[in-house]
């Protein structure tokens, strides 16, 4: 078996179970590697650094072979998910946006305010077969009909009003994709404590979550 770890020395490393010292050392990011995400074939990974920058590898010679900037490198990369067909990578940054990448057209297809209230998202999951994105911040949850959502473009380019300029690419407005919206839940209201962790799709579809009645910023 092979996995993946990010590190402190801006480097993501490959491990295998039968080795104690890593296979590959994947360097190129100029900060701590925080996230790392396999693609389906298992040749390539996604990695996320503080230097706020995606970079997709080809793992037999450890190249770069990509680098992606989510919000003009402006924002830290809070969560970051690749959906099983390796088609689709989705991030979420700590202003509570969330952009939805298409890898095999290496182009954006949507960048979305997802939280009102600036909550970074701090999960993101696909349903097993691609037709449903799920992404949650500390007080709300929205699962979206991913098929929809990857075809907004079309609309964006006819409804300018929905968008908003922040000097890093147009951002939809969050009630401009309400139509997309599966299920939403909002805990806005709720105890102030009370805080959203996580979803996750289980493998028949339904959406497991965790949650915690604790405060944390």
């Amino acid at each position: 078996f092979f996995f993946a770890s990010g590190s402190s020395d801006s480097t993501a490393r490959l491990w295998s179970t039968s080795t104690e010292l890593p296979i590959r050392t994947l360097v190129g990011h100029s900060s701590d590697v925080h996230l790392v995400e396999f693609f389906n074939d298992c040749n390539h990974l996604a990695t996320a650094s503080h230097d706020k920058s995606v970079r997709i590898w080809e793992l037999n010679n450890s190249e770069c072979i990509r680098v992606i900037y989510p919000g003009a490198g402006k924002e830290f990369i809070s969560v970051l998910k690749i959906n099983f067909f390796s088609k689709i990578l989705v991030t979420g940054l700590d202003d509570g946006s969330v952009y939805v990448w298409d890898l095999e057209n290496e182009k954006k297809i949507l960048a979305f305010e997802f939280d009102d209230e600036k909550k970074r998202p701090n999960s993101v999951d696909f349903s097993t077969d691609n037709k449903f994105l799920v992404v949650t911040s500390r007080k709300k949850l929205s699962c979206y009909d991913l098929e929809k959502l990857q075809n907004y473009r079309a609309d964006v380019d006819e409804n300018k009003e929905n968008q908003s300029k922040k000097g890093k690419g147009d951002i939809v407005k969050s009630t401009s994709l309400e139509k997309y919206l599966v299920n939403s839940l909002s805990f806005l209201n709720e105890n102030p404590e009370y805080n959203l962790f996580s979803a996750k799709f289980s493998p028949a579809g339904f959406i497991y979550t965790l949650s915690r009645s604790s405060s944390l910023d």
